[in-house]
């Protein structure tokens, strides 16, 4: 134990010390320093995860299109496809199809514009999988019940729809996922 610190057995956090800020060339006279069978790291960036320009890019792309496909669905619930969504909504459902439609547009407008936002990459990633799961009983209903929509006229079709969900479900989470 040094300076009333002990993380561990092999690793103690000592403090104040002074550290060198190698940006600026400044000397700091508090802060801390700490040491490990493998080095020592006194500079605050040995800290911080890795900065957006070192994600996997095709993370970005899946996050991207994530959110840009939920960010146009929910566009679409509210506009110019509002009345296909409504013959889409289970009969078991207990409110106003146009409700459920009106809902899910918005939750899925603010869905996709906060992964386009790239804030809080996480949170909104488990947020879109946990929708997309939300919503996969209703792509359920709709093959059970032969309800056609969007070209979906015959069950092969929505068969395979149902087959996207959880490709949806992973692209979110795999896109939003931190190293």
């Amino acid at each position: 134990m040094v300076n009333g610190f002990q993380i561990g057995s092999r690793a103690t956090l000592t403090g104040p010390v002074a550290i060198r800020n190698q940006d600026f060339h400044e000397l700091s006279s508090i802060g801390y320093h700490f040491q490990s069978s493998g080095g020592s790291m006194s500079h605050p960036s040995h800290f911080t995860t890795p900065s957006p320009s070192k994600r996997h890019p095709l993370r970005t792309l899946s996050r991207l299109g994530v959110g840009g496909l939920l960010a146009y669905a929910g566009v679409g619930h509210l506009t110019f496809v509002r009345e296909e969504f409504q013959a889409q909504v289970p009969d078991w459902v207990p409110m106003d199809d146009d409700t459920v439609v009106l809902l899910s547009g918005v939750a899925e407008i603010v869905l996709g514009a906060a992964l386009l936002s790239g804030r809080h990459k996480k949170f909104w990633g488990r947020g879109a999988a946990a929708f997309f799961a939300a919503i996969f009983p209703g792509n359920v209903a709709q093959f059970v019940e032969h309800k056609d929509g969007f070209g979906l006229n015959d069950d092969h079709k929505r068969a395979i729809r149902l087959l996207f969900q959880p490709i949806l479900v992973g692209l979110a989470l795999e896109g939003t996922r931190e190293d």
